[in-house]
């Protein structure tokens, strides 16, 4: 039978959890721990805490443990649906999201379905899934956005961006999330008279109107005024814009710039397989192996993964630094 002192903290934790206050929910859960180590409940709430502390070694390990001990909890396949989704393993995630939902139904499991679908390109699920649910809860416009903005429909991701901007007010999220889609259906002029016209008054540039614009004179072919734009600008952007410019320079071959880019951002992003190997791609196109060599070396010792890429570099650098 639970004693009351471990159904206290057991709700103290998942309270603390759904705030996000990590290092207060590792206090409450080494307490539980201490008085009901082994139970279902106190092993699923340690799930939790390491998916939400980001540890993905002690998630990965524990979820196949507590998968293979509880294939019936819901919450169990809900948490392992998480880890994969945040891993984009996007299959795997659905699965569990399914099972999670045929178990018990909850709308937490319910909107996680339609992103996991929207992901994998199922679009018309997706839709059937996350439009009724948008009434009731205002979040899902988000997901709805994302959604309309995969298929191709700018038109209906900015009113659902806007729906949402309008439900919730002053959210720097949604007020972000409309400016980047209104910067996506300017056309090139229209980007350039936004541009002027919020430097005239001098306001901010929204960091969409700076990649969009960007993008749009690296496509126009005017290379030397990309660079010029991007270096008044760039100082101006964000981990994730300059991660997202980054991207726009790689697709159109402009690997000077998206070498300077992904090499600023990989601090951020060492475990990013994509962004790593377009990393060393853009060093290659330009000649800066060596410089990649060097971050991967500064990072390595936090990020063991990149001792193997290491490995692989000094061999393509042929006779440059060794492992």
């Amino acid at each position: 039978m639970n004693s009351h002192s471990t159904v206290i903290l057991r709700r103290n934790l998942a309270s603390a959890l759904s705030r996000r206050a990590i290092p207060e929910a590792a206090e409450i859960l080494a307490q539980l721990k201490t008085q009901d180590p082994l139970s279902q409940e106190t092993r699923t709430l340690e799930l939790e805490y390491h998916f939400r502390a980001g540890h993905k070694a002690e998630s990965g390990a524990l979820r196949e443990t507590l998968l293979n001990h509880y294939p019936a909890s819901p919450r169990v396949q809900y948490l392992a649906g998480r880890i994969e989704y945040g891993e984009k393993h996007y299959k795997v995630a659905l699965e569990h999201f399914e099972e999670s939902y045929r178990l018990s139904p909850h709308a937490a499991v319910q909107r996680y379905r339609g992103k996991t679908l929207t992901q994998l390109g199922r679009f018309n699920e997706a839709e059937a899934i996350l439009e009724p649910m948008a009434g009731a809860n205002p979040e899902c416009l988000a997901d709805l956005s994302w959604l309309h903005e995969r298929r191709g429909d700018l038109d209906r991701a900015l009113a659902a961006a806007e729906s949402l901007a309008a439900h919730q007010g002053r959210s720097e999220f949604a007020r972000s999330l409309v400016q980047r889609l209104r910067a996506k259906l300017l056309n090139p002029a229209e980007l350039l008279e936004e541009v002027e016209n919020l430097t005239a008054l001098g306001e901010k540039v929204p960091e969409e109107i700076i990649i969009r614009r960007s993008a749009a004179l690296l496509r126009q072919g005017q290379g030397k005024e990309a660079r010029e734009f991007m270096a008044l600008h760039r100082g101006r952007l964000g981990g994730r814009a300059v991660v997202s410019l980054g991207w726009e320079c790689y697709k159109l071959q402009a690997f000077d710039l998206s070498f300077e880019l992904f090499l600023a951002a990989l601090p951020d992003h060492p475990s990013d397989a994509k962004l790593l190997s377009a990393l060393e791609k853009s060093a290659e196109m330009c000649n800066r192996l060596n410089d990649v060599f060097t971050a991967y070396k500064h990072l390595a010792p936090h990020h063991r993964p990149l001792f193997g890429r290491m490995k692989r570099l000094s061999t393509r650098l042929r006779g440059g630094p060794s492992t």
